[in-house]
């Protein structure tokens, strides 16, 4: 499309975006999009987990001359306009609520234009940003034109509290303060409480990270979040009040409070982040919310024991954190999917028995169980994700059920106390390095329901002698048993169609075992590898 009036590209929401905030903008991004070539039409709803769409309509050259503020100004007339034949009609209040709402929690929709145009140079990507009042479009290769100024001055007219520079001790905010900016109260080391009053109806990421001294907080009754961070390594908070009408505890909101000892979530939760809780070492009472629907990984990493959850905390079949005296351990039959690094890093976890139901074991949810020996897999897994049982070093014999499609990218990684590996008919993907550093294993037989053998998929199992591909596989791609220094056999079948010469690298006792005139045997005479027909 040489024309630069017109151009097509890509749309993404930056920053901490939620439901509310996506629901505002869409609403503005539908009236947009009836105005052709002076417009934006995105060719896709926008939401939490769908923050990036393509996008057509003016071209960069509006953006970046004629459009800066000018687009603000079109939309507020397509407001008062709007075209005869438009079905998303833009009200004054929807616009406002939007402009105010990216302002506060510093949100941006970043344009990323395809190609280039023939004659005229024009920067190939820029954002929208809001200075609480308009619009505002700011290029990627000239970010100096005041916007930043702009848009902190409509962040302090909508009352936000940029930064505290108060007195320390006890801080008590005015009621003309609306917001609380990202940062405000960080490593403020002297201020010892906070009271915020009814009128605040947002706070920003890390607002008190890091104040040691500070021991209680009044949130506002409005509030619906508490970002990321907010409270991370307030190390003398004991207790706080969370009000009812918080939808969403964010990421290591709490990490590292280590002297909070209880906390009572509202009912109004829905999402509690990653590691929200971790690290939180004298927590011994933790009630969460009946309708969560979304629990982060690592909630309570190094928060050593909540007593009123019990050994298996479990959110909506998904195990969440695992809180008991290791040993040989009995997954509740109410499980149905592990947690990412659920357990990762747990000395104390002899053995594994997981229940019937169990779908998928999330990533790095064993990693570095150093004292694991032995897993029980039930045979309805579908998936174990990457680094699931990376580095657990004294794991001997495995199983993996023909019911598990994939084997995710280094699953096995390091498990060099490996000596028995069997792989079930039904299993279609080996990933990238699944068995890497498997020093252990001697033998090893590939059923034929899988197609490729992963990049470096065995690669430096230095004990390997034998490995027998069962008829069906078709491909040996790169570097999959490089280093495997004591392969002796490696037995193809007829229906291998490809090899990379890579895959045997460093293999010098290799001998190549396949059908007389097959695509085996070619490969091993072209590349000097000694073969025996079969």
């Amino acid at each position: 499309m040489a024309n630069i009036s017109s151009a097509y590209g890509t749309l993404t929401l930056k920053g901490d975006w939620n439901q509310e905030a996506i629901d505002l903008f869409q609403k503005v991004l539908n009236c947009w999009s009836f105005h052709g070539e002076y417009g934006l039409e995105a060719d896709g709803l926008l939401s939490l987990d769908q923050r990036q769409t393509t996008f057509e309509g003016t071209g960069r050259w509006g953006f970046t001359s004629t459009l800066q503020e000018e687009f603000d100004d079109w939309t507020r007339d397509w407001i008062e306009h709007p075209a005869p034949d438009s079905p998303h009609r833009l009200d004054w209040e929807t616009y406002r609520a939007c402009l105010e709402l990216m302002c506060l929690k510093h949100l941006s929709v970043s344009l990323s234009f395809e190609e280039e145009a023939d004659d005229f140079y024009y920067p190939s990507s820029g954002s929208f940003f809001s200075d609480g009042t308009r619009f505002l479009y700011l290029d990627d290769e000239n970010p100096t034109r005041g916007y930043k100024k702009r848009i902190q001055e409509g962040f302090a007219q909508l009352g936000a509290l940029l930064k505290y520079e108060g007195p320390g001790g006890a801080v008590e905010i005015p009621p003309e303060v609306r917001a609380i900016g990202e940062g405000a109260f960080r490593r403020r080391t002297d201020i010892t409480s906070v009271v915020l009053p009814d009128s605040v109806c947002w706070v920003g990421a890390s607002a008190w990270r890091d104040c040691k001294a500070l021991t209680s907080v009044t949130l506002p009754k409005g509030l619906s979040c508490l970002p990321d961070c907010a409270f991370c390594g307030c190390k003398s908070l004991t207790a706080i009040t969370i009000p009812e009408g918080v939808l969403e505890i964010g990421e290591q909101t709490f990490r590292n409070c280590t002297a909070l000892t209880e906390l009572v979530l509202p009912q109004s939760v829905r999402r509690i982040g990653a590691e929200a809780f971790a690290g939180c070492t004298a927590l011994r009472r933790l009630e969460l919310p009946e309708h969560l629907t979304e629990v982060g990984h690592g909630i309570l990493r190094k928060s050593p024991k909540v007593e009123n959850l019990g050994e298996f905390v479990v959110v909506h079949g998904e195990l969440v954190a695992y809180q008991g005296p290791g040993g040989a351990v009995v997954l509740p039959d109410s499980i149905t999917s592990i947690q990412r690094e659920v357990l990762k890093g747990n000395k104390k976890v002899t053995s594994l028995t997981l229940p019937e139901g169990v779908t998928e074991i999330g990533i790095e949810a064993f990693a570095d169980c150093t004292s694991l020996t032995s897993v029980s897999f039930p045979a309805s897994l579908k998936e174990i994700k990457s680094s699931a049982f990376r580095g657990c070093t004294k794991l001997a014999c495995i199983t993996v059920p023909g019911s598990v499609k994939t084997i995710g990218a280094w699953a096995f990684a390091g498990c060099t106390g490996l000596t028995e590996l069997v792989l079930e008919e039904g299993i279609e993907v080996i990933d990238f390095r699944a068995f890497l550093d498997c020093t252990g294993l001697t033998h090893l037989t590939i059923p034929a329901s899988v197609k490729k053998v992963g990049d470096w998929a065995f690669e430096g199992c230095a004990g390997l002698t034998n490995a027998v591909l069962s008829e069906g596989v078709q491909e040996v791609v790169e570097g999959a048993f490089k280093n495997c220094k004591e392969l002796q056999v490696l037995k193809l079948p007829a229906s291998v169609r490809s090899m990379d010469k890579s895959c045997r690298a460093g293999c010098k006792k290799i001998t190549i075992h396949a059908p007389a005139g097959s695509y085996a045997e070619e490969f091993a005479k072209k590349n000097n590898i000694r073969f025996e027909a079969e």
